[in-house]
């Protein structure tokens, strides 16, 4: 019965003296941000993501790129996880259309790491609209060690957009 309660004693002890170890941080990421809202219209204000307008861009014939070590490619067959249609989402408003690009891709070069850890870089993407037109997305992101991926600064065929959330309206014809 003594050696019962010594090895019990002792178990106890052993078990109380250990250090409590920080637990693991987790091995998935949030994607903060990850994503732009575009409202697509013509000079006159009308919306060309919406299937009542005549000459509208249809969601479903549109293909979003990324650019993988200097090659376009779609973004199914590099994320399929990421979702909606072909990374694009059709967003229904009350009076616009909006679609909803998903811009989760930070494998091209990081530019810096900085003293916190923090990775930040630059990506690019195409978004074909149609057979004719291809536009660029050019992003400025910042990620921490998987822990979360978030776009900084947004470049819309050459023009920049800093205000987060990125809630763009883009106008087409006037090129």
């Amino acid at each position: 019965m003594k050696l019962l309660f010594f090895t019990s004693f002792i178990c106890i002890l052993t078990i109380s003296c250990t250090q409590q170890q920080e637990p693991e941080p987790p091995i998935f990421g949030m994607a903060i941000g990850s994503d732009i809202d575009l409202s697509i219209q013509n000079p006159q204000g009308v919306d060309l993501i919406s299937p009542a307008t005549e000459e509208y861009f249809p969601v479903e014939d549109m293909q979003l790129y990324y650019l993988v070590d200097g090659k376009k490619v779609k973004v199914q067959d590099f994320a399929p996880q990421i979702g909606g249609h072909n990374g694009l989402k059709l967003l229904n408003g009350i009076s616009t259309h909006k679609l909803r690009c998903f811009l989760y891709n930070y494998n091209e070069k990081e530019e810096e790491i900085g003293e916190d850890g923090v990775k930040k870089g630059t990506s690019m993407y195409y978004l074909q609209l149609n057979q004719t037109i291809t536009d660029t997305i050019k992003t400025e992101w910042e990620a921490l060690d998987g822990r979360y991926y978030a776009i900084r600064k947004v470049w819309y065929n050459g023009n920049l957009f800093e205000e987060e959330p990125f809630d763009l309206t883009i106008v087409k014809g006037q090129e």
